[in-house]
């Protein structure tokens, strides 16, 4: 599963001893391919294995079977993966050490335009529609909230969360949506392996 780590966290094969502190940006779930090979029947070659439609395969099923991270057929099997992977990099993390992450938001939509690369609007890109099926909380325009799930997620698996930082973004440009507020800011979010003592 080396695939799963970032280069300057590979040695030998597993996982290099990082620093004090790391930074690590994921992209959006179901935005953009960033030119990665993609099986966009994952979903049904799951279902075929006999699971049922609320279980989430694990990132080694998913990878080998054409899956790229962030093109989840479903949010909860993105959170599921990134979750997955950090486990992974815990053991590389020293014990004071801590680990800012940023994790995109987006809004639900049955039919899905995936970009090759750029961004929308931006010469003459390819796309690749997914549908994605409905059901709970994944209804249509919704805001899913996606890295405060990642934050439960990561929190239920004893990570400790330490600050739920603002960035704002004062220069965003204009959206065309008109029955929702544009975003002017993201969200960082730090995490230890255990509580530091302040002294």
């Amino acid at each position: 599963m080396a695939d799963m780590l970032p280069p300057h966290a590979l040695s030998a094969g597993r996982p290099a001893r990082l620093g004090a502190t790391r930074g690590f940006t994921t992209g959006c779930w179901g935005h953009r391919t960033y030119e990665q090979d993609h099986n966009w029947n994952i979903f049904r070659d799951w279902l075929e294995t006999g699971a049922d439609k609320s279980d989430v395969p694990d990132y080694e099923w998913y990878r080998g079977n054409g899956g790229a991270l962030g093109l989840e057929p479903l949010p909860e099997w993105y959170v599921a993966h990134l979750v997955e992977m950090f486990d992974l990099f815990r053991p590389a993390l020293k014990s004071s050490g801590s680990l800012w992450i940023n994790v995109g938001d987006t809004y639900f939509a049955r039919w899905a335009s995936i970009r090759q690369r750029g961004r929308q609007g931006l010469g003459d890109q390819s796309r690749q529609r997914r549908r994605t099926p409905m059901g709970g909380y994944r209804q249509e325009k919704q805001l899913l909230l996606v890295p405060a799930r990642f934050a439960i997620a990561m929190q239920d698996r004893r990570w400790i969360l330490r600050n739920d930082v603002i960035w704002h973004k004062p220069n965003v440009p204009p959206r065309p949506e008109t029955d929702r507020l544009r975003a002017a800011a993201v969200r960082a979010r730090l995490r230890s392996r255990r509580r530091v003592r302040l002294v």
